[in-house]
């Protein structure tokens, strides 16, 4: 049975239409009624628009609400929540949103009664009850549903219920149907998963042997070591490249065949390894990409290129061959970056604010105090009571230790998650207080360059209150992970999960969206801001071989210092020049212009 799509909302008006009807509603006290017209008027001054082009519609508001953070708009975050609960309460009393109902009851359908009978009576499975709601609704049987289902779902849910994130929600909606499926014998055993984009390229059995185990050849081999006994062999001795490099360079070279293929190359040619350093092959594959990203020399262009290179020193071309592969390559080298990135740049600016600036750093013992009160329950100011959620306060308060941590030692998110207690992250007793070392042996690293720091007794203290009260909470606590994962207690938390969490939880208590790696920027920046000369230390604390990162910072900085010290002397020599109602009977030389003249 084919799932019914929902019909559309009714027409929009704008908020200054909505103001108008909103001012009749005489059951509401003056208060209230105020309190709608101050949030939608929020809406409307945060996107820079007029009451009268402001469409009021659910998409509209929880998209804006789910980019706008309360940080931005100098609100607190009770405040920021109350105007979005009180414009959600506006758009339901003026049928423009689907009215809210907290607890689903679709038992009384046949189809669903059943299984949803069958499912725990926790809070786990409330999405998947949302859906079954819609779908007996919609007259949708359990055995009907199917990816279309899904689809149909998010758009109900972006048009009628208000959600930022249909997508996300389906996807949601899948995870939990795949987990009633292993406890329910009778539920559908259909697979659901949402639509997504994604990367089509052959697997390697697919093309003409023998490409296949050559390619399975070169990706073992770049995992394990070469040992020659002649130092003057072309292919000296290496260490293994790391898991993750074996996969990007699998990754990588499916997309140089694919590419090559959606150009035009022939199928029958693409018989041996060899053929992706032909130049008439990277022609094909490297120009397909090229075209993709909108004729842009990007990252993505640069690790194809890589490939090629890594495929071509495992083949150990001859002399000639590797002049014409590098002439080849050469088309799609990027410039050398003397600079940091745009983004970084203006993240960096961001954080030039010192109110913004002092919210980062002191927002990982803020997110303590609340992680606490979370875990222990709380009475508000209405006099409502909340429940001790002991588990979301030991995920906020492991977020709050790695904002700690990646404030004192910018780790890389990949050594992050794998801090292991008593072995990379050691807290002992000392003399007076306790004491808190990291240290990552150098084959750990990126760069095969180790850490070992003492950190802070803050920062040690932090650590010991999460370990002590707040770890014991999270699944898989028995091991010896800093934050054990979810999933499995062989591994730690999801590396990308993790970030969006740590990125996120700043977002929302900063205003600024900061991932784990853009601590090492900001960590450079203040070092240099401090001492413009210690180069050696933003070399050393972000584990680096050269100074070509440090340089980058260093060039920020000092044309910045430069900048300042130019409006200094333009300030200065104003001043001392006739005309000037502050100019002095005697000229005025700055000081550091008498030592540059010195």
């Amino acid at each position: 049975m084919a799932s019914k799509i929902p019909p559309t909302a009714p027409s929009a008006p704008s908020v200054a239409a909505a103001i108008a009807v909103l001012a009749s509603w005489a059951d509401l006290p003056a208060a209230r009624r105020q309190a709608l017209r101050r949030a939608l008027k929020v809406m409307a001054l945060a996107a820079g628009t007029s009451l009268e082009a402001t469409a009021l519609t659910p998409r509209q508001i929880n998209r804006f609400f789910a980019t706008a953070k309360a940080a931005q708009l100098g609100l607190s975050t009770v405040s920021f929540s109350n105007i979005r609960a009180q414009a959600r309460y506006a758009l339901r009393r003026l049928g423009l949103m689907a009215p809210r109902r907290s607890i689903p009851k679709p038992v009384d359908d046949p189809n669903w009664g059943p299984l949803l009978t069958q499912l725990p009576g926790d809070v786990t499975f409330h999405r998947l009850r949302l859906f079954a709601a819609y779908c007996a609704e919609n007259e949708i049987s359990p055995q009907a549903v199917c990816p279309a289902t899904l689809e149909s779902y998010a758009a109900h849910r972006e048009a009628t219920m208000g959600s930022a994130k249909g997508t996300d929600a389906a996807r949601r909606v899948a995870n939990l149907w795949r987990k009633a499926a292993l406890l329910i014998p009778e539920w559908p055993q259909e697979v659901l998963a949402p639509k997504r984009i994604r990367q089509i390229s052959l697997d390697f059995d697919q093309y003409p042997s023998p490409l296949a185990s050559e390619a399975n050849a070169y990706l073992k081999a770049i995992a394990a070591p070469t040992n020659n006994d002649s130092i003057f062999s072309r292919s000296s001795s290496r260490p293994p490249v790391r898991p993750a490099t074996v996969t990007t360079r699998r990754f990588c070279l499916r997309r140089l065949l694919h590419g090559a293929l959606q150009n035009g190359f022939p199928m029958e040619q693409l018989n041996s390894l060899r053929v992706v350093t032909n130049r008439a092959f990277l022609e094909k594959s490297l120009t397909y990409f090229y075209e993709r990203n909108g004729r842009q020399k990007n990252a993505d262009l640069a690790a194809l290129a890589a490939t090629a290179a890594s495929v071509a020193h495992y083949l150990q071309l001859d002399d000639a061959q590797w002049t014409e592969l590098r002439k080849t390559l050469a088309a799609v080298n990027l410039t050398p970056q003397r600079e940091i990135t745009e983004k970084t740049a203006a993240l960096l600016h961001e954080l030039d604010d010192p109110h913004r600036r002092a919210k980062l750093l002191h927002l990982p013992s803020h997110l303590m105090k609340r992680a606490a009160t979370m875990r222990d329950g709380s009475i508000d100011k209405r006099k409502r009571v909340h429940a001790p959620k002991p588990i979301e306060a030991a995920w906020l308060a492991g977020i709050a230790v790695a904002i700690e941590i990646s404030l004192h030692l910018p780790l890389r998110i990949a050594n992050l998650v794998r801090l292991r207690i008593g072995k990379e992250l050691t807290l002992a007793k000392g003399a007076r207080d306790w004491q808190g070392r990291i240290l990552i042996h150098p084959e750990a690293t990126k760069n095969s360059i180790g850490h070992d720091v003492h950190l802070p007794r803050e920062t040690t203290a932090l650590i010991r209150e999460y370990v002590n009260d707040f770890r014991k909470h999270l699944p898989n606590s028995e091991t010896d992970w800093l934050f054990p994962g979810r999933a499995s207690p062989d591994q730690p938390r999801d590396k990308p999960t993790f970030g969006v969490a740590i990125s996120e939880t700043i977002e929302r208590f900063v205003g600024l969206r900061i991932n784990p790696h853009a601590f090492r920027a900001f960590a450079a920046t203040m070092i240099l801001e401090n001492n413009p000369a210690a180069l050696d230390d933003v070399r050393a604390l972000l584990g680096h071989t050269g100074f070509k990162t440090a340089l980058k910072h260093y060039r920020r900085q000092e044309t910045q210092s430069a900048a300042a010290r130019h409006a200094q002397y333009l300030r200065l020599e104003r001043r001392s020049l006739p005309g000037s109602k502050a100019a002095p009977k005697k000229r005025v030389i700055p000081t550091f212009a008498l030592r540059a003249k010195t």
